[in-house]
């Protein structure tokens, strides 16, 4: 008699019922329903472990560069040379600003200028400025229009070969101004130079919740992502003082050193120094990098640069 031809054939069927029952045991062990989805939440994982291998790898290899450029500048360190202009606007900052000009005073480096741009304060600022007695000090009246006028208004104060720059909640590395000279002086093409700094809390900067993690950020540069995104800080931007593009726009209230550095930046790329600038602190009140007129003062720089969305 012929075998029937109908109804479905056990040998064939035994594959897809292992398969199953497999499935079904390795997501009863992996807490998923089914084998694929094991697969995929296991890559997901590798894939997440990945990018942070990759991430602290970044780190370390950043942290080893900072640690090498700044001890080869301190074996080879210049203590005299072309003058390097400071410039600092305040307002209203008579309790932090003088840890800030005493970060400069302590510049192993000695040719320097401070400017410090008083932009109208009505606190105790005129009077601590009254009884500085450095030389190389000026004090500058501003007008109350915003950091963008004052440090233009202490750019042409500034009679340095070379400029750098800091805000008066933040301290500057006492070794920076001369890794800018010294770096200057062996790259004599190079018109800007961008440091590193220390963020003296990563959590509170990215945006989380404060870990009093410090981390060093040391800036990458891609012409066409910083037409999208900041790169730094004013901290850790140098530049010559006679570049024609060095001013700051004015109708911007923030993100003023953003557009700074798309505009000196246009015809040549900085020179990423692995030296550390400042401490970034951000623990201060009234911080326009905290504000919501970053975010409207990001858009327009955007805007003006053409460029699109982050």
């Amino acid at each position: 008699m012929a075998a029937s031809t109908t109804g479905p054939e056990p040998h064939r069927r035994r594959p897809r019922r292992w398969r199953d029952t497999i499935a079904r045991r390795a997501g009863r062990f992996l807490g998923v329903q089914d084998l694929f989805a094991a697969v995929e939440t296991m890559d997901e994982h590798v894939r997440r472990l990945s990018d942070r291998l990759v991430a602290q790898e970044a780190r370390f290899e950043a942290q080893a560069a900072v640690w090498l450029t700044m001890h080869e500048f301190q074996l080879d360190r210049p203590t005299a040379g072309p003058c390097v202009s400071v410039v600092v606007p305040t307002r209203n900052r008579a309790a932090l600003l003088p840890r800030a000009v005493a970060s400069v005073a302590a510049q192993t480096y000695r040719c320097w200028q401070l400017v410090i741009v008083d932009d109208a304060s009505d606190d105790d600022t005129p009077t601590y400025l009254a009884g500085l007695d450095d030389p190389r000090i000026v004090v500058v009246p501003g007008k109350g229009q915003g950091v963008g006028a004052a440090r233009n208004r202490g750019l042409e104060a500034a009679t340095g070969v070379y400029v750098a720059y800091l805000d008066d909640d933040n301290v500057m590395h006492p070794d920076w101004l001369g890794s800018v000279a010294w770096a200057f002086g062996r790259h004599p093409d190079v018109r800007v130079v961008l440091g590193c700094r220390i963020i003296d809390d990563r959590g509170r900067v990215t945006g989380v919740e404060p870990d009093g993690v410090p981390s060093l950020d040391l800036p990458t540069f891609d012409r066409d992502g910083l037409r999208r995104a900041n790169v730094g800080d004013i901290g850790v931007i140098a530049h010559w003082r006679d570049l024609p593009s060095a001013h700051f726009d004015e109708r911007l209230d923030a993100a003023e050193d953003w557009d700074l550095l798309v505009r000196i930046t246009a015809d040549r790329p900085p020179l990423i120094l692995p030296a550390i600038a400042c401490l970034y602190t951000t623990t201060a009140p009234d911080r326009l990098s905290a504000s919501d007129l970053l975010l409207t003062s990001a858009e327009k720089v955007r805007r003006k640069h053409g460029a699109g969305e982050p």
